[in-house]
């Protein structure tokens, strides 16, 4: 999975935002909204509005295979 949507209420200036399930783990950040969100400053509709989120396991493997960043990757993965 390199990418996913969910119903959270996402708004321009959240770009970067953690994205956190219920288990309180860091799944993903959030990147993007669709069209129905852009509404979101001044109503929210969880029925039609979604976040597009990088999961974490996409944003690893990226690191670990296109940037060899692996020294970055520890840490991020450190307990």
């Amino acid at each position: 999975v390199l990418n996913f949507a969910t119903t959270n209420d996402f708004l321009s200036g959240n770009s970067g935002s953690p994205v956190i399930d219920r288990d309180a783990n860091v799944v993903g950040t959030g990147f993007d909204s669709n069209i129905a969100a852009l509404g979101g400053s001044y109503g929210y509709d969880g029925r039609v509005g979604r976040a597009v989120v990088a999961a974490t396991a996409g944003i690893a493997e990226a690191l670990r295979k296109v940037y060899g960043a692996e020294a970055l990757l520890a840490e991020l993965e450190a307990p």
